[in-house]
């Protein structure tokens, strides 16, 4: 595990594991299911391109397809990202995006952490 200046960072390698580098967050977020039957709000236990870890509110069972929203500072509308659960262990769950997301955006998502510990 490495600190950056967007907070700790923790590289995975191995066969079936993540390559890319996993931000922590603190980021809040909104769950939508596709389907619009169910959301909740949740928030950003880490990020990488192609993933996050986020702590849903209420324990909510997250399944299939979903839409993580997310405002960032300055943009009138929150960003959408479509993703897929992977996992749910109680209140946490582990979702894949379906398109990777630029480092930017990882950055942006990753810097609420080190704001808020100040």
């Amino acid at each position: 595990m490495a600190d950056t200046e967007f907070g700790s960072c923790e590289m995975t390698a191995g066969e079936g594991s993540r390559q890319e580098a996993r931000l922590s967050s603190g980021f809040a977020v909104r769950v939508v299911w596709v389907d619009m039957t169910d959301a909740c709000a949740g928030r950003l236990k880490d990020v990488s391109q192609s993933g996050a870890r986020i702590v849903v509110e209420g324990g909510e069972k997250a399944r299939g397809d979903v839409y993580v929203l997310a405002h960032l500072q300055g943009e009138a509308e929150p960003r959408r990202l479509v993703a897929k659960v992977r996992w749910q262990v109680g209140d946490t769950l582990g979702v894949r995006f379906d398109a990777p997301i630029d480092l930017p955006l990882v950055h942006a998502l990753a810097r609420v952490e080190r704001a808020s510990a100040h």
